[in-house]
């Protein structure tokens, strides 16, 4: 997948393979506690949560998850 960065007002996406590797961690300076909001099972299937709960623990930062969204059709 081509990496690329969406910006609109003051919100920042960033699309591609190791996005969140290479970037959450820049993002995380003085958070102490964060929220992962993410449906039932892709951000499972797909590694991402485990890669982002790799670096919350790595920066020694609490987080909560809310894994209820429901699916948009």
């Amino acid at each position: 997948m081509k990496v690329f960065t969406l910006k609109y007002a003051s919100t920042t996406l960033h699309f591609g393979n190791n996005v969140v590797s290479e970037n959450l961690a820049k993002y995380l300076n003085n958070c102490k506690r964060v929220v992962l909001a993410t449906g039932k099972r892709s951000a499972k299937l797909s590694g991402v949560f485990d890669d982002v709960v790799k670096i919350l623990a790595e920066k020694g930062i609490e987080y909560e998850v809310f894994n209820d969204i429901t699916p948009n059709p």
